[in-house]
């Protein structure tokens, strides 16, 4: 089975990752000229979490972050608005971390194979076939997964589109455990 993935950032290569480790043959194309990594820190939910461990990515996510729980928040003047109890919010949902946006690309781009991976194609059309046109030409695939703004076929019965919310999750064998 192949499956196209429209968009190279965190979601489309999350998904592409979720397929290959269930079998599938999957092609990234990202419209930028390299995966690059840009970004800032992001904070990583517990459930987030689950759903990296669930791509076999939690314990290097977990190498490479910082726990970050939220404390809570604060007014202008840095008197305390909320007050959170960390203990008890981990001891419930588990942790929360912090991660440079690059390292997390880089660890997701580490999970696929490199010629997986087509920087600087950019997808014009896709129909409902399966058949996605782009700036290199044609490929079909049995799934087309859309990350990026994409003219996508109209909708119908046959069209073969994902979610992209649903779709880690649903290969990951259904909803995380603990998930809000």
């Amino acid at each position: 089975m192949h499956a196209l993935i429209i968009g190279g950032g965190i979601g489309g290569l999350a998904a592409a990752i979720a397929l290959h480790r269930h079998g599938w043959q999957v092609r990234v194309l990202e419209q930028a000229p390299a995966f690059t990594e840009v970004g800032a820190g992001l904070s990583i939910q517990p459930n987030a979490l689950r759903a990296l461990a669930a791509l076999g990515l939690g314990g290097r996510v977990r190498a490479h972050a910082v726990a970050d729980a939220p404390v809570g928040v604060r007014r202008a003047d840095g008197t305390w608005l909320i007050r959170n109890d960390v203990d008890r919010l981990i001891r419930r949902h588990g942790p929360w971390l912090a991660l440079h946006r690059a390292d997390l690309l880089a660890l997701l781009h580490q999970a696929l194979p490199p010629d997986a991976l087509r920087p600087g194609v950019q997808a014009h059309q896709v129909r409902p076939d399966g058949t996605v046109t782009h700036t290199d030409g044609t490929c079909a695939a049995d799934v087309v997964v859309g990350e990026d703004d994409v003219q996508w076929a109209p909708r119908s019965e046959d069209v073969r589109l994902f979610c992209l919310e649903r779709l880690v999750t649903r290969l990951a064998g259904g909803r995380p455990p603990g998930a809000v």
